[in-house]
């Protein structure tokens, strides 16, 4: 569905399935849950310790490097889209993960297509 709506990343993974790509997901449930408590606190004024924002960002980052590095077999190429406050490929190396990750900041602005995706 999100594809057809216009997002251009559900659109190049979509073409990515239809080749053949497996679609896994990365994040792990009670570090996003506590993270989007600490943005929704933020939003509504609770003044949460930003200390608390950095640590939760962070943890997150963690366990995504870690699910990239028991999901992705030797040898394969994996691409990860995720947010630009997200340092999952420091992580990777902070964490001496067997992993050997390429970061490529990609920046999509809206209304601009991504070549090939379309």
């Amino acid at each position: 569905k999100t594809a057809r709506e216009g997002i251009p990343q559900s659109k190049i993974i979509e073409k990515m399935i239809a080749r053949g790509a497996r679609l896994h997901g990365t994040e792990d449930y009670l570090w996003l849950m506590a993270h989007c408590e600490y943005l929704k606190d933020v939003i509504e004024n609770k003044n949460p310790s930003p200390q608390l924002g950095i640590l939760l960002q962070a943890g997150r980052d963690r366990a995504i490097a870690r699910r990239i590095n028991e999901a992705l077999p030797e040898g394969e190429d994996g691409i990860l889209f995720i947010g630009s406050a997200h340092r999952v490929g420091e992580m990777i190396a902070v964490l001496g993960l067997d992993k050997n990750l390429e970061v490529i900041d990609v920046l999509l602005e809206p209304g601009v297509g991504v070549r090939g995706a379309n």
